[in-house]
């Protein structure tokens, strides 16, 4: 699948996480623009989500998982099922709000 991050600082997570999507033979979207072909939208849930662009475009044409999902695909060596995986409750933004987060 094509695979794109958000909320991520750069640094050694976020290159693993590239190298682990790469290594299963996945692509990864680094535009906004591009996300329309995107299957699956990693964000940082912790300590909050970030209002992206690239997150506001992905609502409505991706699947919002965790990091989870990206460390589960590791472990099996293969890109698995996001169902479990799935952004539940969350905080977004700085502003402290907590919002059901519904993926369907």
């Amino acid at each position: 699948p094509s695979v794109a991050f958000s909320g991520f600082p750069e640094g050694e997570r976020l290159d693993g996480f590239l190298a682990t999507v790469s290594s299963l033979g996945g692509s990864v979207v680094e535009d906004a623009a591009a996300l329309s072909g995107s299957t699956v939208m990693v964000v940082e849930p912790s300590p909050s989500v970030s209002r992206t662009i690239k997150l506001l475009v992905a609502v409505s044409v991706c699947d919002i998982v965790t990091p989870e999902w990206v460390d589960a695909c590791r472990a099996a060596d293969q890109f698995v099922p996001v169902d479990a995986y799935l952004l539940g409750e969350c905080t977004v933004s700085s502003k402290g709000i907590k919002v059901p987060w519904d993926a369907a």
